[in-house]
């Protein structure tokens, strides 16, 4: 989920979130989930976090 986030950073959450092929509200569900497991008030919180734990792969 964070990985398609950041693989796609022009797309809207709905438009991630289609892409995932789920609903927006889930896709926001767990990402308060991750919010709230990493202890981060965001989801850009989130994924720097992701980033530096290795979770998360950012290329270009």
């Amino acid at each position: 989920m964070m990985q398609a986030i950041a693989d796609n950073p022009h797309l809207t959450l709905a438009e991630v979130a289609k892409l995932m092929g789920i609903a927006e509200s889930t896709l926001r569900n767990n990402l308060s989930a991750i919010s709230r497991t990493l202890e981060t008030p965001s989801v850009s919180g989130s994924m720097i976090e992701c980033v530096r734990l290795g979770v998360v792969k950012i290329c270009r």
